[in-house]
């Protein structure tokens, strides 16, 4: 009982703590910036 305990409540508990402290560390909002300016850019570039 306690391995389908561990296997149904545990593990995915686990996962979830981690993907959610993945996902506070990774900060996409300051990249945004750098990413808009390379894509125009590329479009000026393509275009031209």
């Amino acid at each position: 009982m306690t391995a389908i305990k561990l296997a149904f409540v545990g593990a995915p508990f686990i996962g979830s703590c981690l993907i959610i402290i993945m996902l506070l560390m990774f900060r996409v909002e300051k990249l945004i910036p750098a990413i808009k300016a390379d894509l125009e850019e590329r479009r000026k570039r393509a275009s031209a």
